[in-house]
């Protein structure tokens, strides 16, 4: 069977989420793959409010307050005011996300190995340049 370029990416997607979740669950880590992103964006945004999740991971607020809520019952992020911005609050990883983070940086470095493996450096860059070209392409289009 063909597979179009939809397919295949959908594909590459769905294939991608799947190795990741069992690996978290291989590792412990019982968290959705929302969750997950959430975490990573959190330590990858300085000063990271709700709305930079919302933005980054593309959700409404309504789906970021409710993994907020969680990530902060199981411990893993806390909220403080913003003492740039007094209507804000900076989300930051507790002592337990912190650790979190660490396994999901060993369980993302596994995946990203596996997928690529077999590949060269060279195809791997040139890959990522024509996904940030065709999300280019979409965003401009795009009214989100």
């Amino acid at each position: 069977m063909q597979h179009t370029l939809s397919e295949a990416l959908h594909s590459l997607i769905l294939s991608y989420r799947k190795a990741l979740k069992q690996l978290a669950i291989e590792a412990g880590i019982l968290l959705p793959v929302t969750h997950i992103r959430a975490l990573k964006c959190i330590t990858n945004i300085e000063n990271c409010s709700a709305r930079d999740i919302a933005l980054k991971l593309r959700l409404d607020k309504s789906q970021v307050a409710r993994l907020v809520k969680d990530l902060i019952e199981q411990d893993y992020i806390e909220k403080a005011k913003d003492p740039t911005n007094y209507r804000c609050q900076v989300i930051s990883l507790t002592t337990a996300g912190k650790t979190l983070h660490q396994k999901i940086i060993r369980i993302d470095t596994q995946a990203r190995t596996q997928m690529c493996d077999g590949m060269a450096q060279q195809d791997i860059e040139g890959f990522i340049q024509l996904t940030e070209l065709m999300k280019s392409n979409l965003t401009q289009y795009s009214k989100d």
